[in-house]
């Protein structure tokens, strides 16, 4: 049988406004789920994404903010289809 495990933290942006993060993962085996060393390890591992994430998420803020909406659109755009290029390229790697 496999487990998950997940964190999640709150980060406050403003009065009133939060920006919830969570990480989970999933399909752990029982062998791992059960090492209490392992899983210290893990969860230490979530909340250093969590923070990391917070962080990309503030630098992406502070390049659009100074932008108005239709050239924040684009850059968000291009910023998409670049990184599903990047997932096909990584795909096809693999393959």
């Amino acid at each position: 049988m496999s487990r998950t495990i997940g964190v999640e933290r709150v980060f406050a942006l403003k009065p009133y406004e939060t920006l919830r993060l969570v990480d989970f993962i999933n399909d752990l085996p029982e062998e791992v789920y059960d090492n209490d060393k392992a899983l210290r390890f893990l969860r230490g591992i979530q909340f250093l994404n969590l923070e990391l994430n917070y962080r990309k998420y503030l630098r992406l803020l502070n390049t659009l903010n100074p932008l108005n909406v239709e050239d924040s659109i684009q850059l968000l755009e291009e910023l998409k289809v670049n990184t599903y290029s990047e997932l096909e390229k990584a795909l096809d790697k693999k393959g």
